[in-house]
């Protein structure tokens, strides 16, 4: 992360909030190399254009539902 973006950090506590994650999740996608973000001290940190760009990227895979025939 770039020292320019750290006037825009939030908690992974307040991105959760923002975005309906929670902040175990987003810890687990920084640590996984997927989110962008920071610790500093005992805290974890990231940016809201981060957040937002992971969402963006993220893709979900589903199966399709199975139809049961008789």
């Amino acid at each position: 992360m770039e020292m320019s973006k750290y006037k825009d950090l939030i908690s992974l506590k307040d991105a959760g909030h923002k975005y309906g994650l929670s902040p175990t999740s987003l810890r687990i996608y920084i640590l996984d190399g997927k989110l962008e973000g920071l610790k500093i001290g005992r805290n974890w940190v990231t940016t809201k254009e981060a957040v937002e760009r992971y969402l963006k990227g993220r893709e979900r895979y589903r199966e399709p539902k199975k139809k049961l025939t008789k």
